[in-house]
């Protein structure tokens, strides 16, 4: 599966993706800095097991919160 985040200054958007396209997205605010919460409740909810998130794509136009998702996802 592919896990897509999406940073912006206002809201974080995640998107997971199987072959067949998207399956399901979910929104965190920026400000919140709980994001590994946020992440790991999105993968919880639609019975996604980490491991089988083979692939991350970031983008970003927040740096600062950019280096604190790939902190609690690396």
């Amino acid at each position: 599966m592919l896990l897509t985040i999406d940073i912006g200054n206002t809201n974080i958007v995640l998107g997971i993706f199987k072959k067949s396209g998207l399956i399901a997205t979910y929104r965190i605010e920026t400000k919140n800095l709980s994001y590994a919460k946020g992440i790991k409740a999105f993968l919880k909810l639609h019975n996604i097991a980490p491991k089988q998130v083979l692939n991350i794509i970031i983008s970003s136009v927040a740096p600062f919160a950019t280096g604190r998702i790939k902190k609690n996802i690396g």
